[in-house]
């Protein structure tokens, strides 16, 4: 309570003050009441009014003249107590002539609250060079942080570049592999393929040593057969030394008998005849078998000529095969030391490419931690960031509503601010009064709020509180006045992050400036009495923000 004197107290936001004239005690009293509390009633001569600047609140007493300077939080809001403009010698008139000569008395009760007022004022200052040096020590820390965040960003692109450079190497070693992994599977097929070659000639080798091999048995064959075909010719030639000896014989005999008288004649004719005989059947047998033995030994000399021909020729090719298989196992083995060689290449690729992927992998990590840590701090800014815009939107809201007002010639007021549950899923409840004895309360969670409502009904203004764009397609907007209930319903439509839109009647239609902005069509008039409801909900039908207007209580 404020007594004897005026100073100001600082509560939670879901309190609110209330200004009300105590007769009893003859003060002014300032209380803070819960805030389903009512305000009580003001003295005629005591109209309170604010003036909202950027970070300070301003009390004029007196005829205007300063005498409390206030520096505000803008999250838990400050409340300060104004004078009209009528100012004190209005009021000391009044109590003139209400109390008389106990006016000397009220004048030093004033001179008490204006002591109070100056004690109040230098806490006031202190608390303001506090709060303006937290307010630096927080930009600072925004700044900071910034910077860090442009550290992380420039280290993350540094990281992704060396990623890259890593992963076109990796692409490189793979590529490598591929090609030595291509020529050791040509060099392995071409070691087949001379295995398979080595092993046919080996095969035609077996084959022509075997057919030589048969030749020769039949080359000795035959040269048994020239040989018993030589013992018949001996044998028939001492067949024939045998008969020459029986005709030397005979023709002892036939000298012999032709020395005799009576063999003369006949022994010799027979003799004769018998030699003729003998010696036709020796030509016959002669030239017969001397025909056919010379056939014989022609054509043995022919095969056996043919024979030779062919074991020379066979063993030039054993020759030349065996060369081919000198080189053959040569090249075998200049393939097989290649082929170790790759191995050995293929294994040190095998383990340059096995540290590549772990150092890629540990890069992956470390990126990963840096980019989870870069989401932490990008959140911290988005938060920062949006307590920061809402804070200046509160604040641009506060003057363009005071100067709105004001240029009417309405005083205002704000009484309080609230703040509905825990204060997780909306933001500050901001409840206003003026001289039309209005009064306004407006609720939003931290997507879209109702941000104002023309006093003539001529739109509603939406505003997106969140850092990115928000899809309002199937929204509704509905607005109770009295016993009327206006509703529109949103088309396909997208808010952008930290811009406002208007919806229009459609009698208002000329007034849209934006494209935006929308005409709610099938409404003539958002309409405006002192008691009215407007409500926002999603298209899950929950509601969003909502915007009371309702009469005081005197």
């Amino acid at each position: 309570k404020l007594t004897n004197g005026c100073t100001t107290q600082r509560d939670s936001l879901t309190q609110y003050t209330h200004i009300r004239q105590n007769h009893q005690t003859e003060h002014l009293v300032l209380e803070w009441s819960p805030a389903t509390s009512r305000r009580k009633s003001f003295s005629n001569q005591c109209q309170p009014y604010i003036v909202i600047t950027s970070t300070e609140f301003i009390l004029y007493i007196n005829n205007l003249k300063p005498v409390l300077l206030l520096h505000t939080n803008t999250l838990s809001c400050d409340f300060i107590l104004w004078h009209g403009t009528k100012g004190l010698e209005y009021e000391l008139k009044i109590l003139k002539e209400k109390w008389g000569k106990e006016t000397e008395n009220i004048i030093e009760i004033y001179n008490e609250k204006l002591e109070s007022l100056r004690t109040q004022l230098d806490s006031s200052k202190t608390e303001t060079s506090d709060l303006v040096a937290k307010y630096y020590d927080y930009d600072r820390k925004w700044a900071d942080m910034e910077r860090e965040l442009v550290y992380l960003r420039d280290s993350n692109d540094k990281a992704n570049e060396k990623v890259s450079k890593l992963k076109n190497k990796s692409i490189d070693l793979k590529y490598k592999l591929e090609m030595v992994e291509k020529m050791s599977k040509h060099h392995i097929s071409e070691k087949e393929r001379y295995k398979f070659l080595l092993s046919q000639k080996r095969e035609e080798l077996t084959l022509v040593s075997k057919d030589a091999s048969v030749k020769t048995s039949e080359l000795l064959k035959r040269t048994t057969q020239c040989e018993r075909i030589q013992d018949e010719l001996r044998l028939l030639y001492q067949v024939w030394e045998r008969n020459k000896k029986e005709w030397s014989v005979l023709a002892d005999i036939d000298s012999a008998v032709r020395n005799g008288e009576y063999w003369i004649s006949y022994v010799y004719v027979r003799v004769c005849k018998i030699q003729d005989e003998y010696e036709k059947l020796i030509s016959e047998y002669k030239e017969e078998n001397e025909s056919c033995l010379r056939l014989q030994i022609e054509s043995l000399r022919t095969e056996l000529e043919s024979y030779k021909h062919e074991w020379s020729l066979a063993k030039d090719e054993r020759d030349r095969l065996k060369e081919e298989c000198i080189d053959l196992q040569a090249k075998y083995d200049q393939l097989e030391v290649k082929h170790s060689k790759c191995d050995g290449k293929y294994a040190e690729l095998q383990i340059q490419w096995e540290r590549k992927r772990d150092k890629c992998r540990r890069f992956k990590s470390l990126i990963e931690q840096l980019r989870q840590q870069m989401a932490v701090l990008t959140e911290e800014s988005k938060v920062h960031l949006q307590a920061r815009t809402t804070l200046e939107n509160e604040i641009q809201e506060y003057r363009d509503l005071i100067s709105t007002i004001e240029k009417r010639g309405i005083k205002f007021t704000v009484i309080g601010t609230a703040q509905s549950g825990d204060g997780k899923d909306s933001d500050p409840q901001i409840i206003t009064v003026n001289s039309l004895n209005r009064r306004v309360e407006k609720t939003h969670r931290k997507e879209v709020a109702i941000e104002k409502i023309d006093d003539e009904g001529n739109y509603i203004e939406l505003q997106n509180l969140t850092g990115k764009a928000i899809t309002m397609t199937r929204w509704k907007l509905e607005r109770k006045v009295n016993d009327k209930i206006l509703e529109f319903i949103f088309p396909i439509y997208n808010l952008n992050a930290g811009t406002s839109m208007k919806v229009y009647p459609e009698s208002q239609a000329s007034l849209k400036r934006d494209k935006t902005d929308l005409v709610a069509k099938g409404i003539t008039t958002w309409d405006h009495s002192f008691t009215a409801e407007t409500l926002l909900f999603n298209d899950n039908g929950k509601d969003v923000a909502r915007y009371t207007e309702q009469l005081r209580d005197s």
